[in-house]
């Protein structure tokens, strides 16, 4: 099975993103963590950047515990309530939005996770960090549109919600203690 969606205020959803608005709703720039590196491999001492949390949510157990990570699209824009016309590698047709990272900007990539090294359902597996002038402080809302399983057989996802979330939840929303989007 294959699953792809992004985090929007909009009603009706558009890809397999959950229906729930305490797992799936606009983002604010404001509301994402900022972390100095140099504490984290693959970070640069000093340099700052966005938080963002990722949780599987595949069996840990049994048969498959592989999935995929495809697509991520993290894009800018001034409303936090767009769907419905969003296109991979595009955003959101007809909109000022301004495309912030994209994992295969230098080509094709792709992300092998094993639910077989997570901390459980609901718990955050991967932290994803982006440097923080990639940025715009003067655009609020964020999307961050995902894409798992498209590399066949044994990375395909099967079991839950893959879900995305910021530590500290956002606006008093979110499930827990984390603004969730869930796919």
């Amino acid at each position: 099975m294959t699953e792809q969606g992004y985090n929007s205020d909009f009603r009706p959803v558009q890809f397999n993103e959950t229906t729930n608005a305490n797992h799936n709703h606009s983002l604010l720039l404001a509301n994402i963590p900022i972390v100095e590196g140099g504490n984290t491999p693959g970070t640069v001492e000093g340099m700052l950047y966005r938080q963002f949390l990722f949780d599987a949510n595949e069996g840990n157990q049994g048969e498959n515990p592989f999935l995929s990570l495809d697509r991520l699209q993290i894009y800018q824009e001034t409303s936090g309530n767009l769907g419905g016309t969003f296109v991979s590698g595009v955003g959101f047709v007809a909109t000022g939005q301004h495309l912030v990272y994209d994992l295969d900007a230098t080509g094709d990539h792709w992300i092998a996770l094993n639910a077989g090294l997570s901390s459980g359902s609901g718990k955050s597996d991967v932290e994803v960090l982006i440097p923080n002038s990639f940025f715009d402080p003067s655009v609020p809302y964020v999307y961050l549109y995902s894409a798992f399983g498209l590399q066949g057989d044994g990375w395909r996802s099967d079991s839950g919600n893959e879900e995305w979330a910021v530590a500290g939840g956002q606006s008093g929303r979110g499930g827990g203690s984390k603004g969730r989007s869930q796919y």
